[in-house]
Formats: C-alpha cells, structure tokens, sequence
C-alpha cells in the first residue's frame, strides 16, 4: 500500500494524543459523556488515517466511526443493564467493518465469515497491532532520530513486561510486595495510576488505527474449500426438518387461532405455563434455523433444492417466532412485563427480519447483500431498544397492573430497576398502599437521594448519564414526600 509506512508516525501519536485524552476524560473508567468524547475522537483519528493510506475508503470509515460514537453517546441516555453490553457489542461490530473495509472488504459483499473474522480481528488489532505499527514506523538507517525512536519502541515494549513481572514477584514474596507498596506509597500510586490509562488506552487505540492502515484482513478461511453436499443429503436433511417443522406448526397454528380455551384443552397446561414452558425454546428455534441455513447455503450444491427446503423452512420459522410472541403476550398478561421480555421481543423481531432477508437474498442469488443487512438489522434493533426505554416501560406496566387490580404492585422488582424506571415510579408511586410506598420510597431515597439515605453522585460532566441526572433530579423533587413515606419503614 503506497505510503502506508509514513502513515505510522501519524497514528502513533494520534494514538499517544488519545491515551492522554482518555487519562482526561476518565476520572472514575470509561463511562458518560468522557466515554463518548473519547470515541469521537478515536472516529476523527481513524479517518484521518484512512484519508492518508486509502482516500476512497475514508467515507465507509468515517460512516462506521459515527455509528460506534452514536452507540457511546447512547449509553448518556440509558442506565438500563442490557442497553450497555448492547451498545458495545454495536461499537464492536462497527469497528469490525472498519477493519473490513480497511481491509478491502466492501459492505454489500461481505459473506458470513467475513464478519467472524472482522469480529475476532478487533480485540486481536487491539492487543497485538501496536506491535506492528511501531515497527512500521522505524524510520531510515541514516535518520538522526533512529536512536530516539529504537529508545521509545523499547518503553512501548517494556512497560507491560515490567508490570507483568513487578506483579508476579510482588505475589510471590510479602517483603518484595511491602516494598513496592511503601515505594508507591510515597509518590507512584497516582502516577502510576496515570500512567496505566494512558498506556492501556494509547495501546488499544493504535493497534485499532495499525488495522486501519492494514492492506488486508488476515482471512485464515481463505482457500478452504467446504466439503459439498449433493442433492440426496440436502433432501434427506433438510427435507426431514421441514416434515418435522411443518408438523410442529400445524399445533401451533389450533394455538394461534384457538384461542385461550383451545390451548388449555389441547395442551392440558395453563395459559400461564403453556407460554413459560415453551417461549425461549421457540425463540432458539428461530435462531437456530438461522444457522442451519446458512451452513446448507455454504455446502449444498443442489441449489434449486436447497431454496425450496430453505423456503419451507423460513415460513415455518415465521409462524414458529409467532407462536413465541403469543406465548410472551400471553405471559405478559398474566405476568406484567419485564425489561427481560422486552428485550425478548426486539431479538424476536431481529430473528424473523434476518430470516426474511435470507429469503430476499440468499434465496434469490444475493447472498453478499445478506451479511451486511443482517448486522445493520441488528443495529437498528439494538437502537429501538435503546429508545424505548425497557426499564420505564417495565415500571409503568407493573404500576398500571397493580392500580388496576390485577396484581399488588411488585415492589422489590421496581426497587431494583434502572434510573431509567425513576421518574415513571414517582409519577405512580402516591397511588400505591402505604406500606409499598414506604419501602419503595426509602429504595428510591437510598439509591438516587442525598443524605442521610446515602445517594449516588456522577456530577463530573465526564461521567455525567442522563438517565440518572434525571432520577437524581426527580427524587430531589419529590424528596418530602419519599421522606415522609419512608418514615415508618
């Protein structure tokens, strides 16, 4: 790649510039509005090195680079548990397909292995490219500055041995250990604790930006040749699923058009035990058909009988992931919702999107459109369920449930919500018995409150949420009457 060696001074220090940076923005870890700061900033940098080594694929990099720093400043919004590991797994398959285009792999052609191998590349880039881009960037024998680039290439080499050892030895000998510890103790501890954020995050970053620079994705799938099934397996195997299939869905289809009493005769269970038995087996079924399809795409080579199998298959599919969400409505009715269930229900909907676009694709000669789409789908899926706001939604149907008469109002589950859930609980809260308002109240006052309840304080603007400002804010509030209500308690 012309030019691509003088573009590792460049991201070496932007990736110094952003260790430094993250040392600034992460008082207490990488959260809050630092946090997202610090992947704008990772954005800017990779295409700044993207435009030097490959100009026509800065946009598919900048592109990406929005969306990973769009997921990070979603997490400012919400503080609800499954938002978070779902917004990084978004920053995970984004820097993915940075990796990919980087690596010349373009979005509407990419195939399943592709995004496994983009996958396992960006925490393998992250611990391992620095090494290669410090490499690259030794300058010329006859440079004046090779002395000075050989001593920092031997600290960027150094630092995590010597830690590694100086941790090792410290374990080993309680005398060694209290030495290192009075050592720290005099002027280290806060230098070195600098020191760590800086190197940790200036390492992740320029190994991130070494695979941005990278001619190709290293594809250890490349050349292997899949054993191939001819059209006696592919009938046996995928015709014996669609029987079994087919079978399974004309029960389903008495359940789904029966009605309550048709599946109380008919399976011998509750309507409450009926959608608990069954609902997650269901939905595994529809991911699970996921991957037998595309593991036939990739060996059957009876293609005309694979897609109508595949056909078969993905309608049974459909009415199978519609069945689970009759069992889900129907366990939402007798139980309330949960955020558990709703995030559920957004999978489920990922699930039969992903089916459908086999069909438009794979089953109609598009198979490079299928990958790609699959994963924006999963984005997508992952922002609506930011956007609802599982956490308030929860709160709400609980409290509706229980002014309505048809459950006392789960207390401990509301106490154990997300900030998200606050300012939903205290718009109902008044509305409940005392004893619940006193034990809800005093909850709501010990986790966002101010003294003597004990609080939780993120006023650093770099660690800053939204969604517990606002909680914060809305207890604040309501601080008397939660007071008083706690009283008792």
């Amino acid at each position: 790649m012309k030019g691509a060696d003088s573009t590792a001074p460049l991201a070496l220090g932007l990736a110094a510039a952003l260790g430094l940076l993250a040392d600034g923005l992460f008082p207490a870890g990488p959260e809050g509005a630092g946090f997202a700061l610090w992947i704008l900033f990772l954005g800017v940098a990779a295409v700044t090195v993207a435009r030097r080594v490959d100009p026509a694929s800065a946009g598919a990099v900048g592109g990406w680079s929005a969306v990973s720093t769009a997921a990070a400043a979603a997490l400012l919004l919400r503080d609800t548990p499954v938002v978070i590991p779902a917004m990084w797994l978004v920053m995970l398959a984004s820097a993915s397909m940075v990796l990919l285009r980087a690596g010349g792999v373009r979005l509407w052609t990419t195939r399943p292995v592709d995004h496994v191998v983009g996958f396992a590349a960006v925490p393998a880039r992250a611990a391992l490219g620095t090494i290669a881009l410090a490499v690259d960037a030794q300058p010329p024998p006859d440079s004046s500055r090779r002395r000075i680039a050989a001593v920092l290439r031997g600290v960027v080499l150094a630092v995590p041995l010597l830690l590694l050892f100086g941790a090792l030895f410290a374990a080993a000998d309680a005398g060694f250990e209290r030495y290192v510890e009075r050592f720290a103790a005099l002027w280290l501890e806060d230098l070195l604790a600098h020191l760590a954020v800086i190197f940790g995050f200036g390492w992740i970053a320029a190994g991130l930006l070494s695979g941005v620079r990278a001619k190709r994705l290293p594809n250890p799938f490349t050349g292997f040749t899949p054993p191939r099934l001819g059209s006696g397996e592919t009938a046996v195997v995928l015709g014996s699923l669609a029987a079994l299939f087919l079978t399974f869905v004309g029960f389903q289809l008495g359940y789904l058009f029966g009605g309550r009493e048709v599946i109380e005769v008919t399976s011998g269970l509750t309507v409450a035990d009926y959608a608990r038995r069954g609902f997650f087996e269901l939905m595994v079924v529809g991911l699970a058909t996921v991957g037998v399809l595309l593991v036939g795409d990739a060996l059957s080579s009876a293609r005309r009988l694979f897609r109508w199998l595949a056909a078969v298959l993905i309608g049974c599919a459909l009415v199978i992931l519609a069945s689970a969400v009759q069992r889900l409505m129907l366990y939402t009715n007798a139980f309330g919702l949960t955020v558990d269930r709703i995030t559920a229900a957004v999978v489920m909907a990922w699930v039969a999107a992903v089916l459908v676009l086999f069909a438009v694709t794979v089953l109609r000669d598009r198979p490079g459109r299928f990958s790609s789409a699959a994963v924006l789908a999963g984005i997508a899926a992952v922002f609506v369920l930011a956007l609802i706001n599982p956490g308030a939604m929860a709160a709400r149907s609980n409290l509706d449930r229980a002014m309505a008469g048809a459950r006392e109002a789960d207390v401990a589950f509301l106490s154990h919500l997300s900030a998200d859930a606050v300012p939903a609980i205290l718009q109902r809260v008044d509305e409940l018995p005392p004893a619940a308002q006193c034990e809800l109240g005093r909850s709501l006052l010990d986790r966002w409150g101010d003294a003597p309840y004990g609080g939780h304080d993120d006023r650093d603007w770099r660690g800053w949420n939204a969604a517990r400002s606002a909680a914060r804010r809305a207890v604040q509030v309501s601080e008397a009457r939660l007071t008083a209500a706690a009283h008792d308690c």
